[in-house]
């Protein structure tokens, strides 16, 4: 056997993922409307106290914090203070909770206290708070020796099935989500069960519909083999992620829609990996679920049965201290396009899931150091209380927030990242939709028509922070673009915008898309189909008259295949008689229209918008 502490130095960071992890489908850029900051020094229920921001995502925030009595730190995911009122939002949080607080395991991040604080209003879930570093990081500097990776496999394959014993489905299943705590893969741990589905409700926790990075995304996750997503489907993502820890670069399944698919139609090549393992990592990456292995615990049996001899590593991965940043191996530098969907964004506001989109993964840089005060820098978890209900809350005062050392000029902060990020513009037809930022690295999602928008934020971001960012770029036909700039447009208003859900972007010809709306009371709102050619009509009439409430809309196949094609939801204080459309027309024309209305009545508009497939 390999030594334990067998992946090397690791950075010290919590357990959150990116910002678009803990809400998806509600891209608004970095700046989230309701997200209102809790400062440092406030307190929840009396019972947890605010010690500094993680990250931001659509569907609010996460912090570090700690238990007012014991002193012990805790990871506390807030929901957005304009989502308060979301009747559908709140459900889903408190399933979450509900469903995953049971789960004690120990390669499963614990859930603790779901509550609402009285005084302030704000709804959050405490959890328990990870130091380690996010495999995906750890295999840009080096691939996994062969016996660490069945190690790794036995350890991800157990925790998950003590979520499938509860019906509990993942659908996210990453090397984002598994963080490796104390350099041993034997104490990792599955992170972001927040669009995990329980079998048995149906519904998403997090998210209603589509879940899961598209690269790591099972055949029936694109409604292949009937659709239907179960424990085996954790098995096929959990099978691309050991492929990707065995070569340190994922696997590409990405590419237009029709090659998406394709490549789900046959075992992806297994080039590289170990002739050991191969036969279990083939029947796990079956295209038909029914050829897998029929659950987690085969999957850890099958891999408990093998035996490697004590190895040694390819070679040690770097130590990443301060902020350096090492280049990842050769395969993983090379600047790759992958095309998926975006299903991380944000929660319950604005579902955008996009066109296609890739990452940019241009060559690391060794950033100049900076002071390690700039760095978020989490401590080791402490031993957790087992989980209580909160006590009653006692009156909640709020106490001046502490000043912030000055940061020294020139100094990279991830403040400093943020601000930058917020305050991009890009070109026409190009939208920063979120971010999640420490100072040392760096993910964006954005949206646009054209490639060169998204270099030329790679190229800027470089330029000012010092290091190149993860940017996962959402492609959309020409002719949708007058329907992304209305949107961006509507931005600074978007909590006037009704929350909607679509129940999957993934239609086959003849099926209708189904999802939910809720929010923007009192508010007219219309209903826009908008095709990949950018003609637009509207669907109002198969609205809901009651929110939240489902609708169902009849729409047709694309011109161009593999295009996705835009739902729009436009909310305004009256009637807009420009977007009361008798027959189909040009969007350009219509949505310039509808804005020259808006402001001649001196009135901001929200705009909801979702993107959805229809194939064969």
């Amino acid at each position: 056997m390999t030594a334990k502490n067998d992946i090397g130095p690791t950075q010290s960071i919590g357990s959150a993922p990116s910002a678009a992890s803990y809400g998806v489908n509600a891209p608004r850029g970095a700046d989230f409307p309701g997200s209102e900051s809790l400062r440092p020094g406030m307190q929840l229920n009396g019972v947890y106290e605010i010690d500094a921001l993680l990250a931001r995502g659509g569907m609010g925030e996460v912090y570090k914090g700690h238990s007012i009595q014991t002193g012990d730190l805790v990871a506390i995911k807030v929901i957005r203070a304009d989502l308060a009122e979301n009747e559908v939002a709140i459900a889903l949080f408190r399933n979450e909770a509900s469903k995953l607080h049971r789960l004690h395991n120990e390669a499963i991040i614990r859930y603790f206290v779901f509550s609402v604080d009285p005084v302030l209003q704000r709804t959050y879930l405490a959890m328990e708070f990870v130091e380690g570093e996010p495999l995906s990081q750890i295999l840009r500097r080096a691939p996994l020796p062969p016996e660490t990776v069945r190690r790794l496999a036995c350890r991800v394959a157990l925790g998950l099935h003590a979520a499938h014993k509860r019906d509990i489905i993942h659908r996210d299943v990453s090397s984002d989500n598994i963080v490796i705590q104390n350099n041993d893969v034997e104490e990792a741990k599955i992170i972001d069960f927040g669009i995990a589905r329980s079998t048995q409700a149906g519904t998403t926790l997090i998210d209603i519909g589509f879940a899961g990075k598209l690269n790591y995304v099972s055949p029936e996750q694109l409604g292949l083999y009937g659709g239907d997503v179960g424990a085996r489907s954790d098995i096929y993502s959990l099978g691309l992620v050991l492929i990707e820890a065995l070569r340190g670069a994922p696997v590409d399944m990405g590419g237009t829609q029709v090659e998406v698919i394709d490549k789900r139609k046959s075992v992806p090549s297994l080039e590289g990996v170990d002739p050991r393992l191969a036969p279990v990592i083939e029947k796990m990456l079956q295209p038909d679920p029914a050829a897998r292995q029929q659950s987690m615990q085969e999957v850890a049996d099958d891999f408990a049965r093998i035996a490697i001899e004590s190895a040694t590593r390819d070679r040690a991965a770097p130590p990443r201290g301060g902020s350096i940043r090492r280049p990842a191996p050769p395969a993983a530098r090379r600047r790759q396009i992958t095309l998926a969907l975006g299903a991380g964004s944000a929660l319950v506001a604005i579902a955008l899931l996009a066109g296609a989109y890739f990452w940019l993964a241009s060559p690391a840089q060794k950033r100049p150091e900076t002071p390690q005060h700039a760095e978020v820098v989490l401590q080791p978890p402490p031993e957790q209380p087992p989980l209580t209900a909160p006590p009653a809350a006692p009156p909640v005062t709020e106490p001046e927030a502490p000043m912030s050392p000055a940061t020294p000029p020139g100094v990279v902060t991830r403040e400093s990242v943020l601000r930058y990020i917020e305050t991009y513009e890009g070109a026409a037809c190009f939208s920063i939709l979120s971010a999640a930022a420490t100072a040392s690295s760096t993910r964006i999602e954005a949206i646009g028509a054209e490639r060169s928008a998204f270099d030329e934020l790679n190229a800027a971001f470089s330029r000012a922070m010092g290091f190149e960012a993860d940017i996962k770029a959402i492609l959309v036909p020409t002719a949708e673009c007058a329907a992304l700039d209305f949107y961006k447009a509507a931005k600074p208003a978007a909590a006037l915008a009704p929350q909607v859900q679509i129940d999957t972007p993934f239609l086959r010809a003849g099926q209708t898309l189904t999802g939910s709306i809720s929010g923007a009371k009192d508010r007219k709102v219309e209903a826009l189909l908008i095709s990949d050619d950018g003609t637009i009509q509207n669907v109002t009439n198969a609205l809901p008259t009651a929110r939240p409430r489902p609708f169902s809309l009849a729409v047709t196949r694309p011109r161009a295949g593999g295009q996705p094609q835009i739902l729009m939801f436009v909310s305004s204080a009256s009637p807009l008689a420009s977007l009361k459309l008798g027959k189909p027309g040009k969007a350009a024309q219509i949505l310039a229209a509808a804005e020259t209305e808006a402001a001649g009545r001196q009135e901001q508009l929200g705009v909801a918008m979702n993107y959805f497939y229809v194939t064969e």
